[in-house]
């Protein structure tokens, strides 16, 4: 019985693992997307747009 709920428990702990990895991606995914785009805004303006806004 006890290897069964050992069995179980690491089953568990990878499922989390999984999720958790997923979750950073996408996470990882959005903040690449983001710093992407701000970097395009940045080269397509000019600096005095960017020092009017500041």
């Amino acid at each position: 019985m006890a290897s069964n709920r050992s069995g179980l428990l690491h089953a568990m702990k990878l499922e989390e693992r999984r999720r958790m990895i997923k979750e950073g991606q996408k996470q990882r995914g959005f903040f690449l997307r983001k710093r992407t785009q701000i970097e395009d805004d940045i080269k397509h303006q000019s600096w005095e747009g960017v020092y009017k806004k500041i």
